[in-house]
């Protein structure tokens, strides 16, 4: 991100400010803005944008971040002994994905 004057960078989440903290760092080397999610999990779902403005003007980027999570079996079903020509019902709760 270039400028001059150099421009004030922002980065929103939900258009919420993000603050560097142990579970965002924001790291400039140059003209680049990084911002790195520590341990990413389902909560950090959202509309990212980083802004830059100066005097001059303002622009914008914008992404949409997804993030996918493998299933897990909840609750297991357990073995049954059905008599033969019976109905029989398996049942378990899957979350993920």
């Amino acid at each position: 991100i270039t400028g001059s004057p150099s421009p004030k960078i922002t980065w929103t989440k939900d258009d919420v400010p993000i603050k560097s903290d142990a579970q965002h760092i924001i790291e400039t080397n140059g003209t680049t803005q990084t911002l790195i999610i520590k341990n990413a999990k389902v909560t950090d779902e959202g509309k990212y944008r980083v802004s830059a403005e100066n005097p001059l003007g303002h622009v914008e980027s914008t992404a949409q971040l997804t993030i996918l999570e493998h299933p897990v079996v909840d609750q297991p079903f357990g073995d049954i002994t059905q008599p033969i020509g019976s109905d029989v019902t398996l049942t378990c709760k899957v979350i993920g994905g």
